[in-house]
């Protein structure tokens, strides 16, 4: 961490050629050369699976992080350098939370308020500091800091602020999924049900403002954030709402965002675990959801295969748990689209292809 603050690299160097002493990389330098920004990937790679015990040898932890923080909006050059510095900042503060009151003090308010709230900062910087504040939550998280639920609260005050309401949304979603970062193979400092502590204070407000949120931009950044918290949810925090959530969970299926698409077809997956056609939840928006699912796996319409993948699976679910009578009037429809997929150029599509349409050939009265 020294080089990395100090930008002396010589007593980590060795082999045959030898870096002098004088030899200065500085990574965080308003005239940093570009090649040296990129080295913040490598360094990171390095800090992110260290122990919890490790002197990180930083004379001032809370001003290395602030002033990560202002790199990753100010001076870094691409996604993947400011990516890995977002790791970077989430790892140490997972690492470090108890050390770093005051520098938490100061992101909740300076921080908050001059970088994320400041309408007047180029919106492109405001997301890159929604994403930072997404991941230093869920460095808290993981650890069960109890700073972490108020500082993820704090991203719904953005949802009526169309600029960034989604990448808020997003990050409220995000926050209790796993990552490959912060994992006990990293040596993370990680406590047993922190996913579902989150949720079950996060959840109850946003499926409210699912359903009951007048203000129709906020209306989608509930959405938005329920289509990717529900992921992490069990299916029982959840089932009462349920028959009021499916309308606007297939009001999703029409949101432009390929990663929320998925989320909301992965949720009626998991929904419809244990459903019969004699109790099903979905009859009688089988055919929006019919035509949504046809859409969404058709490569000409959806370009993410991740999508397609999601859309025919669930169609060939829906006639286990959906009454013969109502479907059969769009069985020949999705046997023809189907065989259009047979041709996708992925090879898992077509085998999800396959599968769907098998089903819906076997499907009779």
């Amino acid at each position: 961490m020294a080089a990395l603050t100090n930008g002396v690299v010589q007593p980590i160097s060795g082999g045959y050629f030898k870096i002098l002493p004088e030899t200065r990389l500085t990574f965080f330098g308003v005239h940093s050369r570009p090649a040296h920004k990129e080295l913040i990937v490598l360094f990171t790679a390095a800090v992110t699976p260290m122990y919890n015990e490790v002197n990180l040898n930083v004379p001032n932890l809370a001003q290395f992080l602030k002033g990560t923080l202002g790199w990753i909006l100010n001076s870094a050059e691409n996604d993947a350098q400011k990516n890995s510095a977002v790791h970077l900042v989430s790892v140490l503060v997972n690492r470090k939370a108890e050390e770093l009151s005051g520098f938490l003090e100061t992101l909740s308010t300076t921080y908050w308020s001059q970088e994320i709230l400041n309408i007047k900062a180029p919106v492109e910087q405001r997301r890159w500091a929604i994403t930072s504040w997404t991941w230093i939550i869920k460095a808290l998280l993981v650890r069960s800091h109890p700073s972490a639920l108020p500082f993820a609260q704090k991203l719904f005050d953005l949802f009526s602020d169309s600029s960034v309401n989604w990448d808020a949304a997003k990050g409220v979603g995000l926050i209790p999924g796993h990552d490959s970062v912060l994992t006990k193979q990293n040596h993370a400092v990680v406590k047993i049900l922190y996913a579902q502590k989150y949720v079950s204070a996060i959840l109850p407000q946003t499926i409210a403002g699912s359903i009951y949120g007048e203000e129709p931009t906020k209306q989608v950044a509930y959405l938005v954030a329920l289509s990717g918290l529900i992921k992490s949810a069990p299916k029982a925090t959840y089932l009462t709402e349920l028959p009021s959530l499916i309308p606007f969970l297939i009001r999703g299926l029409e949101l432009p965002d390929p990663d929320i698409r998925r989320n909301v077809i992965e949720t009626l997956l998991a929904a419809a675990e244990g459903e019969t056609p004699e109790k099903s939840l979905v009859a009688e928006h089988a055919p929006t959801l019919v035509n949504a699912m046809l859409k969404n796996c058709l490569v000409e319409e959806m370009p993410s295969s991740n999508v397609r993948i999601s859309a025919l699976r669930y169609l060939a679910v829906l006639p286990r748990i959906v009454r013969y009578d109502v479907l059969h009037p769009y069985k020949a429809q999705v046997i023809k689209d189907l065989g259009r997929v047979l041709d996708d150029p992925k090879r898992a599509v077509r085998k999800e292809a396959v599968d769907a349409r098998t089903n819906w050939f076997k499907y009779n009265g």
